[in-house]
């Protein structure tokens, strides 16, 4: 299933802030901050959330891990991760601790006065899940419709808008988007609204119709200052994803 809807994952309807941020990245023209082969790569990585990454038996593995060295790769460059989390993954990349963070960045239009973004590599917006239909008009068709989701989630405050404008639409709510999953495979609701990662992850979803609802493109982070590096790798992205080696990452992890 992953790796039919790769395309669909990696393009699904960028936001404009994922474009402007993109621009900003792609229109450097200098070749400040390149990396040269040879030179050591250095990747902020948080080995906190598997499959993205995570350490096993001592070594760093994960689909974020085979992607950083991926890039090192065809950048002719040894990579060093750097480990980081949540706080200190744009800290690090200011601090010159580390020379870019592939650590599922979101873009964060606050954050461009000091760094850039990537294209995006990867795709965790929201999924409306169904054992029967694809929703074009989510209005109309989720009319005396119940969804499952995740409490205290994305998606639970989605649902919350749908409600006050979708007559008749059932909420309910579960402890975790996999089992909203299989609350809405044993019938106990019409549709289930997850993160594309938990959809990914669940463990048959063969049968499953799927409307993209959202878009969260995680992207890789770059130093302002360092425009040269950012062009090397969003031309490695570009690589990747022609090639086909990022759709086999994403269908090997998820």
């Amino acid at each position: 299933m992953v790796a039919t809807t790769y395309k669909r994952l990696i393009w699904f309807a960028i936001p404009l802030v994922i474009v402007v941020a993109y621009a900003l990245f792609s229109s450097s023209r200098e070749a400040q901050g390149k990396i040269a082969p040879g030179d050591i790569l250095r990747v902020g990585i948080d080995p906190t959330v598997p499959p993205f990454a995570a350490i096993v038996d001592d070594a760093f593995q994960g689909f974020e891990v085979e992607l950083a060295k991926a890039i090192g790769t065809k950048l002719g460059t040894p990579v060093q991760l750097v480990i980081v989390n949540y706080d200190s993954r744009y800290d690090a990349l200011i601090n010159n601790q580390v020379d870019c963070v592939v650590a599922m960045l979101a873009v964060d239009m606050t954050k461009t006065a000091d760094v850039m973004y990537s294209q995006p590599y990867y795709d965790d917006g929201l999924l409306l899940v169904s054992m029967s239909q694809t929703y074009d008009d989510l209005t109309t068709e989720l009319r005396g419709q119940s969804v499952a989701f995740a409490y205290g989630s994305e998606a639970d405050t989605t649902t919350r808008q749908w409600q006050v404008r979708i007559e008749g639409l059932e909420r309910r709510p579960y402890e975790f988007a996999s089992y909203a999953l299989d609350a809405m495979r044993l019938g106990d609701a019409d549709t289930a609204l997850v993160d594309a990662t938990t959809y990914y992850l669940y463990e048959d979803e063969s049968d499953f119709q799927i409307t993209w609802v959202s878009s969260v493109p995680y992207a890789i982070a770059v130093a302002k200052d360092r425009p040269g590096l950012a062009q090397q790798i969003n031309s490695v992205l570009d690589d990747l994803m022609t090639d086909g080696t990022l759709g086999q990452m994403i269908e090997s992890w998820f």
